[in-house]
């Protein structure tokens, strides 16, 4: 876990620490500083490819995020196995309002979509 994300290569210039983590099997990397939904792959086209979960923007003002983004947050859930991860994506639309679920992810099912994504591990 890092605060500048690795696939803004302006904020992260030197990844060669995450080229190691990659090589030693590190399979997922948490970060912050992007105030916006981030979810990709770093290494992709790769076996050692690490799967990357942006922080969201939990308490960043509106002037600090782009554009019609809400205030975002992750909760990772673990299997007791740790043979997957689930990412559940909550948001805040308004600046004391409650947060819900971000459903911005295609349902497994095939029926909509869900605030969560699965990170297979094994």
């Amino acid at each position: 876990m890092w605060h500048h994300s690795i696939q803004h290569p302006e904020m992260m210039k030197n990844s060669e620490s995450v080229d190691l983590l990659a090589s030693s099997g590190a399979r997922v990397c948490l970060h912050g500083d992007v105030h916006e939904v981030n979810r990709e792959h770093y290494r992709y086209w790769h076996k050692d490819r690490i799967e990357v979960v942006g922080a969201g923007s939990f308490g960043s003002s509106a002037k600090g995020r782009p554009e019609s983004m809400p205030q975002l947050y992750n909760l990772l859930e673990v299997k007791r196995d740790h043979s997957s991860i689930r990412v559940h994506t909550r948001r805040r639309l308004k600046p004391e309002g409650p947060w819900d679920g971000f459903h911005e992810w295609d349902n497994p099912d095939g029926d909509g979509r869900v605030p969560y994504y699965d990170i297979e591990l094994t």
